[in-house]
């Protein structure tokens, strides 16, 4: 099985798009991006965020959604910060 994208192995032309951001700026160099679709966004997070703080406290793992969609697309980027086993629990939940 492939490891996931990560952000240390894609190319980023400055500044980063909104969908490559996060609310509080560039994710960590080490987070693993999911992308899923747009209308799962606010159930991801939950009301309050209080799910996206559960799968994080669940898995140990931070979970950041990204700004704004991927342009031409119905989804929108997670960045998930952790090793590769705990994203794949987290990833695993999400999913």
């Amino acid at each position: 099985m492939a490891d996931p994208p990560n952000i240390n192995q894609q190319q980023f032309n400055m500044p980063q798009a909104d969908h490559l951001t996060t609310p509080y700026g560039a994710p960590s160099p080490s987070a693993y991006i999911l992308p899923i679709p747009k209308e799962c966004v606010g159930l991801i997070i939950g009301k309050g965020g209080e799910m996206i703080k559960q799968l994080s406290q669940k898995t140990g793992v931070k979970i950041v959604v990204a700004k704004s969609d991927i342009p031409d697309t119905n989804q929108r980027n997670i960045f998930i910060e952790g090793n590769l086993q705990k994203y794949e629990i987290a990833k695993t939940l999400i999913d």
